[in-house]
């Protein structure tokens, strides 16, 4: 599971938003933006919602709980076990 904060910071800079003007957009503060960045705080789930609206993602992906994160890791869980039980998987 992805963490909150590096998911929020990576849509921010891909975004091109600094910190200041994503608290701006929320109504909240620019040290509120870092604790959440940071793993210090989560957002309320008001602020969640209001965040995957302003990046238009699913707060299941701000989450980390993406059906396609699951499905990667589960195919990486695979190719990363032994023969054998790959082959006990099939049958």
């Amino acid at each position: 599971m992805v963490d909150f904060g590096i998911t929020l910071k990576t849509l921010r800079t891909q975004n091109n938003y600094t910190q200041v003007q994503l608290a701006q957009k929320l109504g909240l503060t620019k040290s509120v933006i870092s604790a959440y960045e940071t793993g210090l705080r989560l957002p309320s789930y008001d602020v969640l919602i209001n965040i995957a609206k302003i990046f238009k993602v699913s707060t299941d992906y701000l989450l980390g709980m993406d059906v396609y994160d699951l499905l990667n890791c589960l195919i990486l869980d695979y190719t990363n076990c032994p023969k054998t039980a790959q082959f006990c998987v099939h049958n």
